[in-house]
C-alpha cells in the first residue's frame, strides 16, 4: 500500500479533496483522474452500501488519488468491513475525547498494535506488500463535531495514529446553538477554526475541514489548514446544474 495523501501530509504539504455520497463508481473515477489527493467515501449520511463502496474504490485504481471512508459509525465491526474492501483509511465521525481517539486507532490496525480481526480480503490479493505497509500507511482522521471535541483537539491530536483532525462545521455549529447557515460572524465559532490549528501545529499533525464556500478557501489555508475538502458530490453536480441552468434562462 502506498498512501499518497498520507505521504503528502507527513511532509507537509495540502492535500485537496471531496466527500462522495453520490453512489456510482464513475463519480470516484472521474474525480480522482481530475487529480483529487483524496475521497471521502461517506457511508454515514450517503446511501453507500459495502458493496458499493468497494466497486468506488476500484474505479480510483490507478491513481494517485487516496480512497478513504467514513463510516455510519464508530464501530469495530464497520472499521474491520470497511479496510478489507481496501480502504486506505478512515475518516471516524464524533470524535470529542482522547478514549474516541485511542478507540479509532484500536479499530484501525492489528494486533499487538490494535483489535482489527485479518481477512484483508480484496487488498491481500491486489497487493503483495499489503501487510508488510498497511500499519504505517493508513490515514486515520478524526472528525470534530461538537465543541466539546475542539476543547480536547490537542488532546485527540496526540493520539499516536491519529493523522488529522477535520471540523464537521455543520455538526459543530448545531452543537454550539447557531444551526444553519454557518454563522462565520460567531466569534466562538471562528475559535474553533483556530484553536484546531493550534492544536495541529503543536502535536505536529494535519488540520483540516470541509467547506462549500470558496472563498473560504484562503483562510483557511492562511489558518494552517492543510486537509482540505472543498465540497461533495452532490454540491458540484447542483453548482454546474444551476450554472448552466441559470445562463440559460438569462
Amino acid at each position: 500500500m502506498k498512501n499518497y495523501a498520507k505521504q503528502k501530509l507527513q511532509a507537509g504539504q495540502t492535500i485537496i479533496g471531496a466527500f462522495i455520497s453520490y453512489p456510482h463508481p464513475d463519480v470516484c473515477e472521474w474525480l480522482a483522474h481530475l487529480g483529487f489527493d483524496w475521497l471521502i467515501l461517506d457511508m454515514e449520511h450517503g446511501p453507500l452500501s459495502f458493496e458499493m463502496v468497494q466497486r468506488m474504490m476500484q474505479a480510483m485504481k490507478g491513481t494517485e488519488c487516496t480512497p478513504v471512508v467514513r463510516p455510519p459509525t464508530n464501530n469495530e465491526i464497520e472499521f474491520k468491513r470497511i479496510l478489507d474492501l481496501g480502504a486506505f483509511g478512515i475518516v471516524a465521525p464524533m470524535v470529542s475525547t482522547r478514549d474516541d481517539a485511542e478507540r479509532v486507532v484500536r479499530y484501525c490496525h492489528y494486533p499487538p498494535r490494535g483489535v482489527r480481526g485479518f481477512g484483508p480480503r480484496r487488498p491481500l490479493k491486489i497487493d503483495p506488500d499489503y501487510l508488510s505497509t498497511v500499519e504505517d500507511q493508513l490515514l486515520i482522521v478524526a472528525l470534530l463535531e461538537t465543541e466539546r471535541g475542539i476543547q480536547n483537539a490537542e488532546d485527540i491530536l496526540s493520539v499516536p495514529g491519529i493523522d488529522a483532525g477535520l471540523i464537521g462545521p455543520f455538526d459543530l455549529s448545531f452543537d454550539m446553538g447557531f444551526g444553519s447557515p454557518l454563522r462565520w460572524d460567531e466569534p466562538r465559532y471562528v475559535r474553533a477554526y483556530e484553536r484546531l490549528s493550534e492544536a495541529a501545529r503543536t502535536t505536529g499533525k494535519a488540520a483540516g475541514t470541509l467547506t462549500n464556500e470558496l472563498d473560504r478557501i484562503p483562510w483557511l489555508i492562511g489558518l494552517g489548514h492543510r486537509a482540505l475538502l472543498v465540497g461533495e458530490s452532490d454540491a458540484f453536480l447542483l453548482r454546474g446544474a444551476r450554472m448552466a441552468l441559470d445562463a440559460a434562462r438569462t
